[in-house]
């Protein structure tokens, strides 16, 4: 399946298709949520896994984006919750 620029794997931002971001790097989380939210995607951040794992029950993103905060967890950070 072709994406359109306002798509991520399937998940498309007309329709209100909600991004978890989980970065530790403050200046990295405010681009990654600005370019998202241009192109139409609502977006949560958390900055710590163990942020993210205690938004799960607030909110209901299609999609999440782990990056350099997984350092302090090894394998798949939601995998081992």
């Amino acid at each position: 399946m072709a994406l359109r620029s306002s798509e991520i794997g399937g998940i498309s931002a007309a329709n209100g298709g909600m991004i978890l971001v989980v970065e530790d790097d403050d200046r990295i989380s405010r681009l990654e949520r600005f370019v998202l939210e241009q192109v139409g995607y609502r977006v949560a951040c958390a900055g710590t896994g163990e942020e993210a794992l205690e938004m799960l029950p607030n909110t209901t993103p299609c999609w999440s984006c782990w990056m350099s905060c997984s350092r302090r967890w090894t394998g798949s950070p939601p995998a081992r919750r």
